[in-house]
């Protein structure tokens, strides 16, 4: 009966059928601790955190259906992605803040306030409309393609590749890591401007997460391979859609990812360094996203 409720599950991740009996092994930790907070606290949000590739949306797409099928529960899954600017308002806070803004991925990109809106009218039991964004455009939707959640909601998952991450001190911001800080930011600027944001705008956002898992890559070199494999999937996509407006202006080449990820390079390699000790779950992925070794809260008593 379990396989049958999970078959579209994997037909729609496009995913084999052993898929399920390694997630429900790798999972089942997660699933029970989320169990055991729900008598002290409803709704609950579940954090996943990992970089750009890592399967973050598959596990909680997994997670959800686990949720809904077997125990019967109204779950909403959320993606931090989902709260990026506008592409319009990201230039206008490149043009009036620092010139990288323009591009989406770190913080000072999203509309925290209305994430912080969302999440706490989930938690109230309202029905807000999640916003959604087209990263195939690097845009969002118009307001008519969000969807409305359910004012009865049990389980908020809440998905980021920098979701509870922790500011750096300014000392180890003066060094760049890459040729994007070195040539685009010497002086610092946007790479300050980006730590204080995420000591401020995200902290209240990140402390509604009741229970955190990671998905920890091996390290940052697998993050352009991964990105890469997500733009080619979502490119298949997009040439088998039937929908007129399907647009792929937001695509990019090898050398556009390249470059796109040295946004990301620094708070990712911070994250892999102290998040592993203080996250509830978090499972340590080879270069071929296979769980090599998990760790849990339980595990260090």
């Amino acid at each position: 009966m379990q396989n049958q409720q999970f078959q579209s599950f994997l037909e729609l991740h496009q995913l084999p059928f052993a898929y399920l009996e390694q997630a429900f092994c790798a999972f089942q930790p997660v699933i029970n601790d989320v169990l055991s907070l729900r008598p002290t606290k409803q709704p609950i949000v579940l954090g996943i955190n990992g970089c750009q590739g890592s399967g973050k949306t598959t596990t909680a797409a997994f997670l959800q259906h686990a949720f809904e099928a077997i125990y019967h529960l109204n779950v909403v899954n959320i993606s931090l992605d989902d709260f990026y600017l506008s592409k319009a308002a990201r230039i206008n806070k490149a043009q009036t803040v620092h010139p990288l803004f323009a591009t989406r991925g770190v913080p000072g990109t999203h509309d925290t306030n209305l994430a912080l809106s969302t999440i706490k009218e989930l938690l109230d039991r309202k029905a807000p409309f999640i916003p959604r964004f087209n990263k195939a455009t690097d845009d969002l939707f118009p307001q008519n393609k969000w969807n409305q959640a359910s004012d009865h909601i049990d389980i908020i998952i809440l998905e980021g590749w920098f979701l509870c991450a922790r500011a750096q001190d300014d000392s180890e911001l003066i060094n760049p890591v890459n040729s994007l800080e070195r040539d685009k930011d010497l002086e610092g600027i946007w790479r300050r401007l980006v730590n204080q944001y995420l000591k401020t705008d995200y902290q209240e956002l990140f402390n509604l997460v009741d229970c955190l898992v990671m998905l920890k890559a091996p390290s940052f070199e697998a993050v352009f391979k991964w990105r890469l494999e997500q733009e080619t999937k979502l490119a298949k996509k997009l040439q088998s859609s039937t929908e007129p407006s399907a647009d792929s202006s937001g695509l990019m080449s090898k050398e556009e990812i390249r470059h796109f990820i040295n946004y990301f390079q620094r708070l990712t390699e911070v994250m892999l360094i102290e998040m592993p000790e203080r996250a509830d779950h978090c499972y340590f992925l080879n270069s071929e996203r296979q769980i090599i070794h998990e760790r849990h809260r339980g595990d260090r008593n």
